[in-house]
């Protein structure tokens, strides 16, 4: 099995989008995209399937997208690591990852 790291700011933004789709579409939507291990695993067992994004910022480098099951609009920014994935960020796809995006990379 696959590890699944999940950034604090992936934490944080997954809590953030769950709280607006609450307001904005109810309770039941925001439970549903709170269970995004279904597609954390899915992109662990298969951390090529997602679209690379290129950068000329070194902090980017070697991130991927993949859609967030059910909530396509919803990208999930990951790397592959030596023992499955580490989740970077979780962002509505219309936002510039470039603003999101703070790696510590020592």
């Amino acid at each position: 099995m696959s590890t699944i790291h999940v950034s604090p700011a992936a934490n944080a933004d997954l809590d953030d989008l769950a709280d607006y789709l609450a307001r904005a579409a109810g309770i039941e939507t925001a439970m549903r995209f709170y269970d995004v291990a279904a597609t954390f695993e899915s992109i662990a067992r298969g951390p090529g399937i997602g679209e690379p994004r290129t950068s000329t910022q070194p902090r980017l480098a070697g991130l991927r997208a993949g859609r967030v099951s059910g909530f396509e609009n919803h990208l999930v920014y990951y790397r592959s690591i030596e023992a499955g994935i580490e989740t970077v960020r979780v962002l509505q796809g219309a936002r510039d990852i470039r603003n999101f995006i703070d790696v510590d990379e020592s």
